[in-house]
């Protein structure tokens, strides 16, 4: 059996735990996944932001070159390059190519035949011959793939010696575009530092690339950039291929997501709230220890040092709950009924039941308390024992509802006799009563003692059965002790008794109903 205030801490621990398990599970199952989907979907924004911002390049590029492609000097040169040298001369120059990041001009007949091509080098920054930068018969790929003479143009990514590039594609015609394609323009454009720096201004990713492969070990299982969705799921850094226009990777995209944007299972906010949380119960159980379990303690401890001592007493501290207040005062109130009943078992203990005064036991410890004191004030006592004459003869011959009736006769008779608080009146044996009386001097003391004697006989009860009277009366032994000292603290009560015995005997001896008193002191009675 445990104690309320373990039960409330077993209580907490088990609230705090499935606190925590449904927080946790709460955070795992539904929260967690939901920021997580959150943060990927901002991550496939990223991406498709990346891979906007790299098609808007390619647009560009592909304006420019549209603009060139679609010009009317450029239309004539196509159709007749021998004629038209002025044209190469004015227009192809380092700062055309420094201009549009170009590091390759070639122009084509509408066959796909080269009619001129130009390289740059961007390190030397000078114009270099085209085949330094491409060194691949680009009229063959172009026309795998495109019909000749149709009106085409296109853009994309692909490897040149410089690295991986930007390319469009624009057919030829005169300004006016009234004139059928005559042939191709192509910019081939470097991606640049600065490209990159905007890329990642647009996008706030982190951007590495690097020329790639078929045959790089890294491109295993890494799809294009081109892919829209995230086949990985949720990373900081991820990788990507750049394809050229066939389909070929040529460049490793390697992508550093915002760190700020990375999600946790368990953060410092969760930790706080789960604290907040933990925090609430723990405070409501130190209230509840506080106002409730600690009262409840205190009683407790006092009902058990009442058990240990034998002594009931009111429970003081009050209870906040309605309850155990209530509890607490039947307790209280059932306290005062025990102690009630006590005085009156007590009273009872102490009182004789027929005659209503007190009894033997009332007698001895109010005579010890009463000799006790005069030992200790050094005050006048006097103790007697009345005995009822022929009492015997009394109840034989009128029966002892009639000897009852006399017994509570004398009682009253006694209870007005001893009227001061320091005085004693009691029954003592069957027709036996004594009496204690304090403060009063030898002469005032065997005078109330001779009235007490009157006094019974006064009482006019009859007694047919007396050979003294024709009424009940009474024989008096008296002991007045005047002035007890140190001298008289040996003196025990009981021996006290002895010598009231043996003047109630004398008052017997000498005839009854008459009152034998002594005055007493050390060594000898006094006269």
């Amino acid at each position: 059996m445990y104690s309320i205030r373990r039960y409330f801490l077993y209580f907490f621990l088990f609230y705090s735990l499935i606190l925590v398990l449904v927080f946790l599970g709460y955070r795992v199952l539904i929260e967690y996944p939901q920021d997580l989907a959150t943060i990927e979907e901002h991550q496939k924004r990223e991406l498709g932001s990346l891979s906007k911002g790299l098609s808007l390049s390619l647009n560009n590029l592909q304006a420019v070159v549209t603009d060139w492609a679609h010009w009317t000097d450029t239309h004539e040169y196509v159709q007749s390059p021998q004629d038209h040298q002025q044209y190469i001369q004015d227009n192809i120059l380092s700062s055309t190519f420094e201009t549009f990041d170009l590091i390759a001009i070639v122009y084509f007949n509408r066959d796909f035949e080269e009619v001129f091509a130009q390289g740059y080098s961007q390190q030397d920054e000078t114009l270099i011959p085209a085949h330094q930068v491409l060194d691949f018969p680009l009229g063959n790929v172009f026309r795998s793939r495109i019909d000749p003479g149709q009106p085409w143009e296109g853009n994309g990514w692909m490897a040149t010696n410089e690295g991986p590039a930007a390319f469009a594609l624009q057919y030829i015609t005169d300004s006016n575009e009234q004139e059928p394609p005559s042939g191709y323009l192509m910019f081939v454009q470097a991606i640049t530092n600065s490209q990159i720096e905007n890329l990642q201004a647009i996008t706030r990713l982190q951007l590495e690339f690097k020329p790639t492969s078929l045959n790089d070990p890294e491109t295993f299982g890494v799809v294009s950039l081109m892919t829209p969705e995230l086949v990985e799921g949720f990373q900081l850094q991820r990788k990507r291929l750049l394809d050229d226009f066939t389909g070929t990777p040529i460049m490793l995209v390697t992508i550093t997501h915002d760190p700020l944007t990375m999600p946790k299972l368990i953060g410092w906010s969760e930790i706080l709230i789960l604290l907040l949380l933990l925090v609430v119960p723990a405070a409501l159980m130190l209230s509840i220890d506080r106002t409730l379990i600690r009262p409840l303690w205190r009683n407790t401890r006092l009902i058990r040092t009442m058990v240990d001592k034998g002594e009931l007493q009111e429970l003081p501290q009050q209870l906040p709950v309605l309850e155990l207040e209530q509890m607490r005062k039947a307790f209280n109130n059932s306290v005062q009924l025990v102690h009630s009943q006590q005085k009156k078992l007590q009273a009872l203990s102490m009182t004789d039941g027929l005659t209503g005064i007190a009894n033997r036991r009332a007698f001895d410890e109010g005579a010890l308390s009463a000799w006790h004191k005069a030992l200790r004030q050094g005050e006048p006592i006097l103790l007697a024992i009345l005995d009822l004459d022929y009492f015997k003869s009394f109840n034989d011959t009128l029966g002892h509802p009639a000897g009852d009736e006399a017994l509570k006769c004398i009682g009253s008779t006694l209870t007005q006799f001893c009227r001061r608080s320091s005085e004693l009146c009691a029954r003592i044996g069957g027709e036996e009563f004594a009496v204690v009386i304090t403060g009063e001097d030898k002469a005032s003391a065997e005078q109330r003692i001779q009235s007490l004697r009157q006094s019974v006989e006064a009482l006019a009860i009859h007694h047919p059965g007396s050979d003294i009277a024709e009424v009940l009366t009474c024989s008096i032994g008296a002991l007045y002790i005047q002035q007890p000292g140190a001298d008289y603290r040996n003196l025990a009560l009981s021996e006290l008794l002895t010598l009231v015995d043996k003047e109630l005997y004398r008052a017997k001896q000498q005839g009854r109903n008459r009152v034998s008193f002594q005055c007493y002191s050390l060594p000898h009675p006094c006269d």
